[in-house]
């Protein structure tokens, strides 16, 4: 099942209905819209496919992987 949601007030809350049990517990995988990286990735300025990837690791890193 893919399901959009919101993300407000540190909860996310599905854009459909969704047919769970209370309680049933599921697994969310977070994938942030592409538009906010289209201003990111014009500035960058790799020299070469292997400085794009850590290039964008990094910046991946920095802003969406939590300690």
């Amino acid at each position: 099942m893919r399901v959009k949601a919101k993300f407000e007030k540190g909860v996310f809350i599905p854009q459909t209905t969704l047919n769970l049990e209370e309680g049933e517990e599921v697994e969310i995988i977070v994938k942030p819209q592409i538009g906010r990286w289209v201003g990111v990735l014009k500035d960058l300025k790799p020299k070469s496919s292997v400085d794009l990837q850590h290039e964008i690791r990094d910046i991946w890193s920095k802003d969406y992987v939590s300690d």
